[in-house]
């Protein structure tokens, strides 16, 4: 895995930065972690306005024990995919020995990241 990823969360409500006057939205759970993009097997279906297309099944490939809880945002800050922003659909993966799988589907970066 020669990317690196930075997991975000939804904050507790009431969560505030030290001399914010605004809720906090979201908080980084983990740093640097390993991370690869893959493609899943099939695709599922998914409407667009009124029109129903089929993407490809995304996968999420992380290091074992990596601190995931559904819906997290996964931000790819380095290597291939850098920029992008996926959302995990499931945070319970495959287990494949040393790297974990689970489904994403990319999404905007929130507008009150930096």
């Amino acid at each position: 895995m020669t990317s690196r990823c930075t997991i975000h969360r939804k904050a507790a409500p009431g969560a505030r930065t030290p001399g914010a006057l605004k809720t906090t939205a979201w908080t980084s759970v983990a740093t640097g972690i390993p991370f690869r993009l893959i493609r899943g097997e099939g695709y599922r279906s998914i409407l667009i306005g009124e029109t129903q297309t089929e993407v490809a099944n995304r996968l999420g490939d992380l290091p074992v024990g990596t601190p995931l809880l559904d819906n997290d945002l996964i931000e790819i800050t380095v290597g291939k995919n850098a920029g992008r922003v996926v959302r995990v659909l499931e945070s319970i993966g495959a287990d494949q020995r040393k790297s974990l799988r689970v489904p994403v589907v990319e999404t905007q970066r929130p507008e009150e990241w930096p």
